[in-house]
């Protein structure tokens, strides 16, 4: 209940980013189920690229850190190429997969759009899609994007924020980038070990206290 909570009362803050970006989330992955195991588990996703925006590669390199924002240009869109981060995706174990025409990267401080301020632990991995392929206009949706995990199937509500270009032919900013922060859906953390109650703790100290004496007896016989 603590953790549903708190990501209640984040929303609020990630709603106001949202709108910044417009009303729809320019690229959007959307959890489709949890497959595998018993120790590897893999996250399915789908990505859907909104209407009034495109997907387009960059320079070829993958984004990292904070990809700018403002001042707004063509220029600044094409300087880095589209994507959309995960956060905080529990117990990544290095294997994902994307269909042809998109890159991965991965990283504790994944690519993040300068417009958006999304929770992330720096403990955590962020993981990182990203278009190489040709110009990819919307709306359409994708197939193909996993991630495995080893922490189980268990599920919670995470941050996703992404980097799109707007497509509206004849607008003034047609071409400039479009950002964007919401949630989607990634592997719950591992339960923290159990901590004994203060009676177990008592009685544990009370027999080895007692086992320290009888072996002092012992000795003394």
């Amino acid at each position: 209940m603590k953790t549903k909570s708190v990501l209640l009362a984040s929303a609020a803050s990630v709603l106001a980013l949202v709108a910044t970006a417009g009303a729809n989330p320019d690229i959007t992955p959307i959890f489709t189920g949890v497959t595998g195991g018993p120790a590897v588990f893999t996250f399915n996703y789908t990505i859907a690229i909104g209407g009034p925006e495109r997907a387009q590669p960059g320079p070829g390199l993958a984004p990292s850190g904070v990809t700018p924002g403002l001042p707004a240009s063509a220029a600044t869109a094409a300087s880095v190429a589209d994507y959309v981060t995960i956060y905080d995706f529990n117990g990544f174990n290095g294997t994902e997969t994307h269909p042809i025409g998109w890159a991965f990267t991965s990283a504790l401080v994944g690519a993040t759009p300068q417009l958006t301020n999304p929770v992330d632990s720096i403990s955590v991995v962020n993981l990182t899609w990203y278009r190489t392929g040709a110009t990819l206009a919307g709306p359409q949706t994708l197939t193909g994007f996993s991630a495995n995990t080893t922490v189980g199937t268990s599920i919670q509500t995470g941050f996703f924020t992404s980097d799109a270009t707007k497509n509206a032919a004849g607008d003034p900013q047609d071409g400039f980038p479009v950002q964007t922060a919401s949630f989607t859906t990634v592997p719950t953390p591992p339960a923290p070990p159990a901590i004994p109650e203060p009676t177990t703790l008592l009685l544990l100290g009370s027999g080895l206290a007692g086992l320290a004496g009888w072996r002092q007896w012992r000795a003394k016989k």
